[in-house]
C-alpha cells in the first residue's frame, strides 16, 4: 500500500504452527528484519503461537526471547494487549509505526475458531498527487460552437461510401 507520504506500507500475515521447529522462528525473524529494515512502514499480523509475557517483553523459551529480540531491533510494538485464546496473546498486530494502527479490539471469536478475532482499522493518507485518470468537466463545455461547427459539416458526403462496421 502506499500511502500519502509517497512511503509504501508493507502488510504481511502470519500463521505459524504451535511448536514449530526452530528454524521456522529464524526464518520468521528474518523476514520481519528485513520488512522493516527497508524503511517503510511494516505491518505483520497473524496467529504467532509465542508464549510471551507482553507485559514484560519477556519470551518463555529461547525462540520466544529471540523474537522479542527481534522486535526490538526492528522497532517494531506488538499492539494487542488482550488475550486472544484463553489467556493466552497468540494473535498479534506488530508495526514499526504504531499510529497507523487505530481503534485495535478484542472481538468474540469468528466462525468456528478457538481464537478471538483481532480487529482495527489502518489509517493511511491518500496520496494527494496528480492522478492519471482524465476526468471530462462536461459542463464547462461550449456547446453553442460545438452545435454551429457540426451544422457547418456536410455529413452526407463526408460519410458517403461508409457502413457501420
Amino acid at each position: 500500500l502506499r500511502n500519502g507520504k509517497s512511503k509504501m506500507t508493507l502488510m504481511g500475515l502470519i500463521c505459524r504452527p504451535p511448536n514449530s521447529c526452530l528454524d521456522i522462528g529464524c526464518k520468521l525473524n528474518q523476514e520481519i528484519k528485513l520488512a522493516c529494515r527497508n524503511g517503510n512502514a511494516t505491518v505483520v499480523m497473524g496467529d504467532f503461537n509465542m508464549q510471551v509475557d507482553w507485559a514484560n517483553q519477556v519470551g518463555a523459551g529461547p525462540q520466544e526471547r529471540e523474537f522479542v529480540e527481534c522486535l526490538c531491533d526492528g522497532f517494531s510494538e506488538q499492539l494487542v494487549l488482550a488475550p486472544t485464546k484463553e489467556k493466552a496473546i497468540l494473535d498479534l498486530v506488530l508495526c514499526n509505526e504504531p499510529d497507523l494502527i487505530k481503534e485495535l479490539e478484542i472481538n468474540e471469536p469468528f466462525g468456528g475458531s478457538d481464537h478471538n478475532m483481532v480487529r482495527f482499522n489502518l489509517q493511511l493518507e491518500r496520496d494527494k498527487g496528480r492522478s492519471e485518470l482524465s476526468v471530462l468537466q462536461l459542463n464547462k463545455g461550449d456547446y453553442g460552437v460545438m452545435r454551429e461547427d457540426l451544422a457547418k459539416v456536410d455529413w452526407k458526403d463526408t460519410l458517403a461510401g461508409m457502413t457501420v462496421e
